[in-house]
């Protein structure tokens, strides 16, 4: 069982800790505002020691020289960057004409009898879509020491997509259908930033990853 403990902000492991070596390259395709404080790598990290809580490891980052230096490591992670694109956001409008006949209201005729009286609505419309996408693909490999054997390699590929659609309306709201009036009542949101988005997409390509990486104490 893993013991830690936290000293003036280092945190102290047993003896029985193996050590994973992280490497993250490629990331210079990814613009620096995107990817602050190496975003990719500490996310990655975050989530496979969830995955691995109860296991007696601990995830160094190849950045991390001193630490590099003086552990052995018992699996090493390999994360090459292949592919980040974050498109520009897509907006398009379109108008749509709506009419209907409708009850208006009843009468009496001559003979007493009961007449409905029917009215033609009518409403414009201006529906609104936006829509983000985004494609991450890495190459994710890990290899196990001392033997130097590559136990899983994988090409990962995640495409992330935000949209909204809404819609505004002029006229008689009883010419509007059903699907009409729940784009009426949606409320348009504004479109995420890159940064937002580069965010999303990298969530969805840690956790493929992260459920796919092999046990690395079997």
């Amino acid at each position: 069982m893993l013991l830690m403990a936290v000293v003036s902000g280092t945190v102290l492991f047993a003896a029985d800790t193996s050590y994973v070596l992280l490497r993250v390259r490629g990331t210079e395709q990814v613009p620096a505002t995107l990817d602050k404080g190496h975003y990719f790598q500490q996310q990655l990290i975050t989530a496979l020691q969830h995955e691995w809580r109860k296991k007696p490891m601990v995830i160094v980052s190849s950045e991390d020289s001193e630490q590099v230096a003086k552990r052995q490591f018992a699996l090493v992670i390999e994360i090459n960057f292949l592919e980040v694109h974050i498109n520009d956001p897509i907006i398009n409008q379109q108008n749509k004409s709506l009419s209907r006949d409708v009850h208006a209201n009843t009468y009496k005729d001559e003979a007493e009898d009961l007449r409905k009286q029917d009215a033609n609505v009518s409403a414009e419309m201006i529906i609104t879509e936006k829509a983000v996408t985004a494609l991450m693909r890495v190459s994710a490999s890990t290899v196990k020491l001392p033997d130097a054997v590559v136990n899983w390699s994988e090409i990962i590929a995640e495409t992330y997509m935000w949209e909204n659609k809404s819609a505004t309306y002029t006229g008689s709201f009883q010419a509007l259908g059903i699907k009409d009036v729940e784009l009426v009542r949606s409320k348009p949101r504004p479109v995420p930033k890159q940064e937002e988005v580069y965010k999303a997409v990298v969530k969805q390509c840690i956790n493929t990853i992260s459920g796919k990486i092999p046990n690395p104490l079997q």
